[in-house]
């Protein structure tokens, strides 16, 4: 989990989130939480996602090769879901990444 996520960039006001990966259990259901349950190699992920932080609350979801985009509802208190299945197009103008750990 990275707390949070383009800190160094706010002062350039560039989009801030928490990026958190989801895991199953290890431990029987019942007993105390261990070590064991959250140090898993990332190939046991279940899902992954980030939740940006700005005036509009969003979220995206990685689960089951499938990335689908949340919008937070302040009357009802939830995520509610805003794009299915969300797709790069095939080709596009921009190209964009973060190549701080390539090297």
């Amino acid at each position: 989990m990275d707390p949070l996520d383009g800190s160094s960039n706010i002062d350039v006001n560039v989009s801030v989130g928490t990026i958190f990966s989801i895991y199953r259990r290890v431990t029987p259901v019942g007993t105390p939480v261990t070590e064991e349950d959250f140090l898993q190699p990332g190939n046991k992920q279940v899902a992954a996602g980030l939740r940006g932080i700005r005036l509009l609350y969003h979220a995206g979801l990685h689960h089951r090769m499938r990335v689908h985009a949340f919008t937070y509802d302040p009357s009802l208190g939830v995520f509610c879901l805003c794009q299915e299945r969300m797709r790069f197009p095939e080709k596009g103008k921009t190209y964009s990444i973060n190549e701080r750990k390539l090297h």
